[in-house]
């Protein structure tokens, strides 16, 4: 998942022309964000059950997003040299993992303890995502056309956000909890096929 540009005889780079493998690479980047992004905010639409669940106030409830949150940006610098050494579609993939394993824990944690590692692990995949789609946009693309996929990547995430909140929400309070994670997980590995 490395794009190249290329260096003319007389030392000059040019970009890389985008096309349909360009696009092609960088939406499965940018699927695996969207997916990032649902697990990400499904906390949102299930904290009165995480609250009964886990046996918690508000106040450890907010403990899920602001460890979550603490994982994602303490991980911002690491995941950038991570890119930068293995290469995009490894920290994806490695990404997509750790935020599946996180998914996965969180529907099958018994515990507020068990619950709040797999949040955090959530976080260290979640944050491997978005850095790597933009790298994708930068390597695959020319640079005029950097901006514009960066903004039509947070773009899908977005919609992330809003299937997370439409879809997972409804079926969290039909399936309940077990089933509407881990049901939710299966994307996650959807998203891993093309990876691997």
């Amino acid at each position: 998942m490395t794009g190249t540009g290329t260096v003319t005889g007389n030392g000059v780079f040019r970009d890389p022309p985008g096309g349909r493998k360009a696009v092609a690479v960088w939406s499965i980047g940018v699927a695996v964000y969207f997916v990032a992004v649902i697990f990400r905010t499904s906390l949102g639409v299930a904290g009165l059950e995480a609250a009964d669940r886990f046996h918690v106030n508000a106040s450890a409830l907010s403990t899920f997003s602001i460890l979550q949150l603490l994982v994602y940006a303490g991980m911002q610098v690491p995941v950038g040299l991570m890119v930068d050494r293995l290469g995009t579609k490894k920290v994806l993939t490695l990404g997509a993992v750790l935020f599946t394993a996180g998914q996965i824990g969180f529907a099958l944690s018994p515990s507020y303890g068990m619950a709040l590692a797999a949040r955090a692990l959530l976080g260290c995949g979640d944050a491997m995502t978005f850095i790597s789609v933009l790298r994708l946009g930068t390597r695959w693309f020319p640079a005029r056309r950097g901006p514009l996929m960066a903004q039509l990547a947070g773009l899908v995430g977005m919609a992330g956000n809003l299937v997370s909140t439409l879809v997972l929400a409804p079926v969290l309070h039909g399936v309940g909890w077990v089933q509407a994670f881990a049901g939710s997980a299966a994307a996650g590995v959807a998203v891993l096929i093309p990876l691997v």
